[in-house]
């Protein structure tokens, strides 16, 4: 990125979907991790815990905060890509067709679908110390979350490690995406 002009800046993100307890976060982490280029995660979780109320789900804020909870989420996002971040964003954004539209308005990107086995994902989620578990929820996610989410890839995070699924990720990211 050195010696590039705040004009000529490339700006991108990889939008990484999936249910509750398919390993989103761990996979975000991990591939930020392996990244020659510096690059922020915003985490739909992390964004969740902002929030007053303390909701445990992105719909939940949505309905019951009465703030403009996802578009300032994807406007934080958007911002940081354009002034040159590379984006990992952590989120259930295949919730709401809405969003998706919303988040992906002029942002290039690459979208990564991160599917899991559902026995796995109750299992996770079951185990999850981080929040209240919520299987019924992942269950629910699992079932629909992809339906409208378009991606340029997917991930099964159910049998191999974080680490391994991260460089399988960075092996399927274009140039422009990688240092």
């Amino acid at each position: 990125r050195r010696g590039r002009t705040d004009m000529d800046q490339l700006f991108h993100a990889v939008a990484i979907d999936g249910p509750s307890g398919a390993g989103k976060s761990t996979l975000a982490r991990n591939l930020q991790l392996l990244l020659k280029e510096a690059a922020m995660i915003f985490s739909m979780d992390d964004y969740l815990a902002m929030s007053r109320g303390k909701h445990e789900t992105a719909l939940d804020a949505v309905r019951e905060s009465g703030l403009p909870f996802i578009e300032s989420f994807h406007a934080a996002i958007a911002e940081a890509a354009r002034k040159g971040a590379l984006v990992i964003v952590d989120h259930v954004i295949g919730e709401s067709r809405r969003w998706i539209q919303d988040l992906l308005d002029g942002i290039p990107r690459i979208l990564v679908r991160v599917e899991c086995r559902q026995d796995v994902l109750l299992e996770r989620e079951r185990r999850r110390t981080d929040r209240t578990p919520a299987p019924a929820h992942a269950q629910r996610q699992h079932a629909g979350i992809h339906r409208h989410f378009p991606h340029d890839f997917s991930i099964d995070t159910s049998a191999d490690t974080p680490r391994k699924c991260a460089m399988r990720l960075i092996s399927l990211l274009p140039g422009e995406f990688l240092p």
